[in-house]
């Protein structure tokens, strides 16, 4: 399903799938309620690091090997070190996108601005239409919602006689600037134009590298944050390239208010968080490219339908840990003010 619950559900980063915020006005109760929810977030954050001890962990790690890696399933209690507290700061995240910014497909960027999003995908290909399709920050301090951007969607037009190619860029989520943290491409060759596997693996060759990893989802190549190749996984990072997801595509309507599919509000975040706990460190470390359906089929296979994405495990996951912390935060300085009033409030004259 085409839906950022979907996106969301998909508790890991993987294969084949989310400039300024575009801040619209919402009905706060308090001047400038995005810096004062951050200023929360700053000192939950400090409190944090008083009371929690960090929590190391050790990567237990594959035998390394000139042929691709292929993914097991992670074994049974098997965790990666926590997360350190400062992973998913403003700082933090601006890091993230520049590390990441080495990878490009078809010239869109990890770590790119929505203008820069949407300039790359036109530039690609200026046949594309091209949406910013919106999301709903639903803050406990607001009575109504805040429209976000969520995703940047390029497509052609669909003809009997032509394939058909689709470019979703997906975007980090608040308090941060939105940058683009996911990319994913799928083609559909013309009709009785099939790609043979080996020649398209040629392609991805070129531009990447030899191949250093084997996912449930087809081939892959994953770098560190040095953009240095991994030459081992341990299980957990191997699960984090083993979810498939689908990003949205664009309708043609790119103005109409009917992305609530796409909301980020507590409950949302808690679930998904709590499914990656145990994911979080070890996907903060990798950025990848992974196309389907290379090293599924036999190399003279025809290929009518090519799926590739472009991941980093640091801004998708550090962007949700802060939105959901930043959100916590906002609802306990709403709490703090209700309790406020209340104990100025003077009871009824006797």
């Amino acid at each position: 399903m085409r839906a950022d619950s979907a996106t969301l559900a998909a508790v890991v980063l993987a294969v084949v799938l989310a400039g300024a915020l575009a801040a619209v006005p919402a009905a706060a109760q308090v001047p400038n309620p995005f810096q004062a929810a951050k200023d929360a977030f700053k000192h939950a954050m400090q409190q944090a690091r008083q009371q929690l001890p960090q929590q190391q962990g050790q990567v237990q790690g594959l035998p390394s090997a000139p042929a691709p890696q292929t993914a097991g399933a992670a074994v049974p209690g098997e965790r990666e070190a926590a997360p350190p507290l400062d992973c998913c700061s403003t700082q933090a995240m601006r890091k993230y996108a520049t590390d990441a910014a080495s990878l490009n497909m078809v010239g869109l960027k990890l770590g790119m601005t929505v203008e820069q999003a949407v300039a790359a995908i036109k530039a690609y290909n200026p046949a594309m239409q091209v949406e910013v399709l919106y999301g709903r920050l639903e803050r406990p301090s607001a009575s109504k919602y805040d429209r976000v951007p969520r995703f940047v969607s390029g497509y052609t037009r669909r003809s009997p006689n032509s394939g058909y190619e689709t470019i979703t860029a997906e975007l980090t989520t608040p308090p941060s600037a939105p940058v683009v943290d996911i990319v994913e491409r799928s083609v559909d060759m013309p009709p009785g134009q099939p790609v043979r596997a080996s020649n398209l693996g040629d392609n991805f060759t070129r531009k990447y590298g030899p191949s250093n990893f084997q996912s449930p989802q087809g081939m892959a190549w994953v770098y560190d944050q040095n953009h240095q190749p991994m030459t081992r996984l341990s299980n957990v990072q191997a699960t984090c390239l083993g979810e498939k997801r689908e990003l949205p595509v664009g309708t043609g309507e790119p103005n109409r208010d009917n992305y609530g599919y796409y909301r980020l509000n507590l409950t949302v975040l808690n679930n998904m968080i709590n499914q990656v706990q145990n994911l979080s460190a070890a996907c903060l470390a990798l950025n990848w490219v992974s196309v389907e359906p290379l090293g599924m089929i036999a190399p003279d296979q025809p290929v009518i339908r090519m799926v590739a994405v472009m991941a980093s495990g640091a801004l998708w996951y550090g962007s949700r840990r802060a939105t959901y912390e930043w959100l916590q935060a906002d609802a306990a300085a709403a709490r703090k003010r209700a309790d406020d009033a209340a104990a100025h409030q003077a009871g009824p004259q006797l």
